[in-house]
């Protein structure tokens, strides 16, 4: 968290409410596929059109296919990460992840 600003949600709901109110850019969004109120691929898919410059990240601890292509499908993500996650490994996928994202807004701002 000193490395990143956490905007943290404990639904789905709550998530959608707290993106609306940050309309600005927002390089990353990391759900779980199973939370209260619609999966993590619905949650995703909802925030396409307010804050489709975001990059996805989906979490999961069952490796379940239809899950993935849904996800990759619908939700758009740029990555699919099953629990446990190692720290380190976390924190990896982080780095390249918001790398990717400055690189897209560098991109699409030309």
């Amino acid at each position: 968290r000193k490395k990143f600003t956490v905007l943290k949600a404990t639904s789905g709901k709550q998530a959608l409410e707290i993106l609306d109110q940050h309309p600005g850019p927002v390089s990353l969004v990391i759900t779980d596929q199973r939370m209260p109120e619609m999966t993590g691929v619905e949650f995703l898919e909802k925030t396409l059109s307010s804050h489709p410059e975001t990059v996805r990240i989906l979490l999961t601890g069952y490796t379940d296919l239809e899950s993935v292509i849904m996800a990759v499908n619908k939700g758009q993500i740029f990555r699919y990460l099953t629990k446990p996650i190692k720290v380190n490994e976390f924190m990896d996928t982080l780095d390249v992840t918001l790398k990717f994202a400055s690189a897209e807004r560098l991109r699409t701002a030309k």
